[in-house]
């Protein structure tokens, strides 16, 4: 046999129940919303600050490889500058160099001149200057004939030159007037006092290979003298 119970129940009890629910569920959302929030803050924070940390190493990395940028251009500029002076330097002592040779060349040369005991009087031939032309094979040259004597007198005579060498395995001996538009026969005409200078370009043809130059001269007056020398083919810078 069946008993049955009877609960009397307050007539608010239901919504004080419901009111509760929902309080509670409130509760929770609102206090799980802050709790991610705080962790989220917290990790914006931490980010925060390791991207600050990131951006001061990369301005120190920055800096550091533009103080050794600047230390290599420095470095690259100072190398630079002691080379110039360097060679400045060596270009100025090539030209002192080549200014005293040139020098002694003409004390010697004057010497010969005024003081001709020292030298064989008559006529000669003091020097052979050659210089590397604008073109390959061509040559400017200069031959210094000169007098020497006691009393210098009107020196009238002839010049010869010719350039020995080899082409292939010939030897070859070409005359200058040949090799030389400035030169326009095979004996020079001398008309001097104390010296006279013979000048022009000459070109060499080509497979020929310049060995040395032979001087032949002779003066009629004021005396009959005749003069030969031979030149070694040399160049000057």
């Amino acid at each position: 046999m069946r008993r049955s119970v009877v609960v009397q129940q307050h007539p608010h009890h239901r919504y004080r129940l419901i009111f509760l629910t929902a309080t509670t569920a409130a509760a929770l959302f609102i206090g799980g919303y802050f709790i991610g929030a705080y962790g989220s803050l917290n990790r914006l924070l931490t980010d925060s600050n390791e991207l600050q940390t990131l951006r001061e190493r990369v301005m120190a990395t920055e800096s550091d490889l533009e103080q050794q940028r600047l230390w290599r251009v420095m470095r690259e500029t100072r190398d630079d500058i002691e080379s110039d002076a360097l060679e400045l330097v060596r270009q100025d002592l090539a030209e002192q160099q080549a200014l005293v040779l040139e020098l002694d060349r003409a004390v010697k040369f004057y010497k010969g001149l005024m003081a001709p005991d020292e030298l064989e009087s008559g006529l000669s031939v003091h020097s052979i200057d050659l210089r590397a032309g604008a073109l390959p094979g061509r040559y400017q040259f200069r031959i210094l004939a000169q007098q020497s004597a006691r009393k210098h007198q009107l020196l009238i005579g002839t010049l010869r030159v010719e350039v020995e060498g080899a082409a292939g395995e010939v030897a070859t001996q070409l005359e200058l007037s040949d090799l030389s538009a400035e030169v326009p026969s095979r004996d020079i005409k001398l008309r001097f006092k104390y010296f006279q200078a013979v000048e022009g370009e000459l070109e060499l043809p080509e497979g020929f290979v310049p060995r040395k130059l032979v001087i032949y001269a002779k003066a009629t007056k004021p005396a009959k003298v005749e003069f030969s020398r031979e030149f070694p083919w040399v160049v000057e810078e």
